[in-house]
C-alpha cells in the first residue's frame, strides 16, 4: 500500500483507530503498530428509546437490512425466504422511526464489507434484534462484533444454510435473543468508553504540543512553512478544477480528457514534492528537539 505522506515514519503523527480490524489492517498493510483506540457510540435517541421500549413492543416476523451494504449477497436469500417473513430495508428513516422499527423486528442481517464497527448492527442489537452477519472486515473480530460465531455466516452464497439460521432466529426469537445480551451491554457502555478514550487522546495530543512549546522558529522558517502550505492550497484548487473539466468532457464525449488527467497527475507530483519539502523541514525540527532533550539530560 502506498504511503505518499510517510505516515509510517513520521514521529509527529498519532494514529487512532475505531476498531480492532482497523488496528490489524494498519499493522498488516502499512507496518504501523503504534495505534490508539478512538471508537464511537450509537445514536443517543435510539439508545434512549431502546432502553424504554425494547421489551414493550410485540415482535413480528420482520428481518431488517441495509440496502446499501451487501444487498447483492442477501437478495437471493430474500427471494427464497418464506413468505411469512417480511424483509424491510432500512432507508429513509429518522432515528426514532428506526428505533421503533427495530424494537418490533426480530432480526437484522448485514452481509456488507464491515470496514469498521458499523453503527446499524449495534443499534439493532440494543433495540433487541438478533444479529446475523458474514465474516468480512470487522465482523470477523469478536472484539468488534461480539456475537456468537455461529451467527457469522462464512459462505453467504450458501442460501440454504443462511435460511436455516434465519428461520431459527425468527422462529425461536425468545430463546435466541438472550444469546445477544453481552453484546447489547457492550454497545450500551460504548459512550462511556468513548469519553474515556477522548480524554486520553487529548492528553496525548497535549503532550505532543508541549514537546514544541519551547522551540523558537525563526521568522524565515515560518515564512517558508507558510509558502509551502500556500502552494498546497493553490495546486489543490487547480487539480480540483482540472478534474471537474475532465469529468465534464467525459460526460459530453469530448476529446481532451486524457490531457487534463495527465496534467492533474503532473500537478499531483508537484504537490507530493512540496509535501516532502514540508515533511523534511518538520523532521529537522524533530531532530533538533531530540538533540535538545539529550543535552538537557546531560548525555553526549
Amino acid at each position: 500500500m502506498w504511503d505518499i505522506f510517510n505516515l509510517r515514519i513520521r514521529p509527529n503523527v498519532v494514529h487512532f483507530v475505531q476498531s480492532h480490524y482497523a488496528k490489524d489492517f494498519l499493522k498488516r498493510n502499512m507496518g504501523i503498530t503504534d495505534t490508539l483506540f478512538q471508537k464511537d457510540y450509537i445514536n443517543d435517541e435510539i439508545a434512549e428509546f431502546a432502553a424504554s421500549h425494547r421489551d414493550t413492543y410485540k415482535r413480528k416476523n420482520i428481518c431488517l437490512y441495509n440496502p446499501k451494504k451487501g444487498y447483492e449477497k442477501l437478495e437471493p436469500v430474500i427471494r427464497a425466504c418464506r413468505k411469512d417473513i417480511q424483509w424491510v430495508p432500512l432507508a429513509g428513516y429518522k432515528p426514532l422511526e428506526m428505533a421503533q422499527l427495530m424494537c418490533q423486528a426480530k432480526l437484522y442481517v448485514d452481509f456488507g464489507r464491515h470496514p469498521g464497527k458499523d453503527r446499524i448492527p449495534r443499534e439493532a442489537a440494543v433495540c433487541g434484534c438478533c444479529i446475523l452477519t458474514n465474516q468480512e472486515g470487522s465482523a470477523a473480530y469478536p472484539q468488534d462484533v461480539g456475537i456468537n460465531e455461529k451467527y457469522k455466516i462464512k459462505t453467504t452464497e450458501d442460501v440454504e444454510t443462511v435460511l436455516e439460521t434465519v428461520y431459527d432466529l425468527v422462529d425461536h426469537y425468545d430463546e435466541r435473543s438472550g444469546e445477544y445480551s453481552d453484546y447489547r451491554v457492550t454497545v450500551e457502555n460504548e459512550k462511556q468508553e468513548f469519553m474515556q478514550e477522548v480524554h486520553s487522546a487529548v492528553e496525548i495530543l497535549k503532550e505532543r504540543v508541549r514537546k514544541y512549546e519551547d522551540m523558537k522558529i525563526h521568522a524565515d522558517d515560518l515564512e517558508e512553512h507558510e509558502r509551502i502550505l500556500a502552494s498546497f492550497e493553490s495546486v489543490a484548487d487547480q487539480m480540483k478544477q482540472l478534474i471537474l473539466e475532465a469529468k465534464s468532457a467525459c460526460q459530453q464525449g469530448r476529446v481532451g480528457v486524457i490531457d487534463k488527467l495527465l496534467t492533474t497527475d503532473y500537478m499531483l507530483q508537484i504537490l507530493r514534492e512540496s509535501l516532502y519539502m514540508e515533511l523534511d523541514s518538520l523532521a529537522d525540527l524533530e531532530s533538533f528537539d531530540l538533540v535538545r532533550e539529550t543535552r538537557a539530560d546531560g548525555s553526549e
